[in-house]
């Protein structure tokens, strides 16, 4: 790129606004530095300062390697840190109780809370023994840190969910925490079931047909930039929202809001996305399930109707939406052994699920 004036922001490695040595400098400094660390305690690492791109899309500077780190962002962060084996270097959270699943976070129940992931605690975290603080977008996570500083502890912003990807958080986080292969065998995971879906659908014609609207609840439309939404659209069918709320920049809308456009497009089909947890019983999901009163906005709609209505857990990663979401639209091509196989692989491989653990795929997607 250099020899041929070529510029990227992602090879702008010390973020000089040009390529050139120095880059390639900054690039060997931190291969040097990753080679250094290899195998050495926390306390006998090489810090070094590295340039990241943030959830916001900001250039951002943060210390490499993190030691233990406060979560302050949603529970997809947790997962990651679970399934990339840090979760015991996990110092204090944002408060996540109402989505606790008791076998996947096993062995987390006493990390210290410290208040919402909007406005968290600024106190509490400064108690706590960690130099990271791992959050998410300026919006919706620490709007009460104005810096990029905690008193000794660095604020570092990192893509979880966002567009319907733990991929890019799952590296982020392996790259700073020196868990780099645990990273790339959980994204490679994810990468080769997303192919196994995708192989799958490819033999199916005329998938954008099949139309649905995602919900994360019976009040919210689950749209563009929504994880959920992305991971259900990469199966190839349309979720209805997406043309009635067009701004690419946003990932909900109130459907109240939008009654006649709700009832002009008429959906056949509701995915409504909302934690489960394995740990509750078909009577807790039976509760759940009638708890929602879909008449005031979708009364008129075909979904419900005919009652076809699908509740699926929010806190599958998003391959695993994907696989669902496939099993529910184009059933004949996805059987339950297949789906319950891929969670149950999950489940063992990246949770803290104990051993003997079974999945109940009514726990994941569920219709009466």
């Amino acid at each position: 790129m250099i020899s041929e004036n070529k510029y990227t922001q992602i090879a702008d490695a010390n973020n000089d606004g040009k390529l050139d040595q120095k880059d390639i400098d900054k690039v060997q400094e931190i291969l040097d530095a990753k080679k250094y660390n290899e195998g050495k305690a926390q306390a006998d690492k090489k810090k070094i300062t590295v340039n990241y791109i943030s959830v916001d899309q900001d250039v951002k500077s943060a210390t490499y390697p993190f030691g233990n780190i406060v979560i302050v962002n949603s529970q997809r962060a947790l997962e990651i840190a679970i399934a990339l084996g840090v979760e015991d270097r996990v110092v204090g959270m944002s408060n996540n109780a109402s989505y606790w699943d008791d076998n996947e976070y096993a062995g987390c129940e006493n990390i210290p809370i410290i208040g919402e992931r909007k406005e968290p605690n600024l106190e509490e975290i400064l108690k706590l023994d960690a130099d990271t603080i791992y959050t998410g977008n300026l919006k919706n996570t620490c709007v009460n840190v104005s810096g990029d500083n905690v008193g000794d502890k660095q604020v570092v912003r990192l893509a979880t969910w966002e567009n319907g990807g733990l991929e890019n958080g799952a590296l982020m986080l392996g790259f700073f925490m020196d868990v780099d292969k645990r990273a790339e065998e959980y994204v490679k995971w994810m990468d080769d079931l997303n192919k196994e879906i995708q192989d799958t659908l490819a033999k199916i014609s005329n998938k954008s047909a099949t139309k649905f609207m995602a919900m994360s609840s019976a009040k919210s439309m689950a749209v563009q930039k929504d994880g959920v939404s992305t991971a259900l659209t990469r199966t190839g069918a349309t979720n209805i929202g997406n043309s009635i709320i067009v701004d690419p920049t946003t990932s909900y809308g109130t459907a109240t809001n939008y009654k006649e456009e709700i009832a002009a497009a008429n959906t056949p089909l509701i995915i409504l996305a909302v934690y489960v947890m394995s740990q509750n019983d078909q009577a807790w999901i039976d509760t759940k399930y009638n708890s929602y009163d879909w008449s005031a906005s979708f009364g008129a709609t075909d979904a419900y109707k005919n009652g076809n209505i699908y509740m699926i857990d929010y806190g599958m990663p998003f391959c695993l939406i994907t696989l669902l979401g496939a099993y529910i639209m184009f059933e004949d091509s996805f059987s339950t052994e297949y789906v319950t196989e891929k969670i149950q692989e999950y489940m063992d491989e990246f949770t803290n699920v104990p051993d003997g653990f079974e999945v109940n795929l009514n726990n994941c997607v569920y219709k009466p």
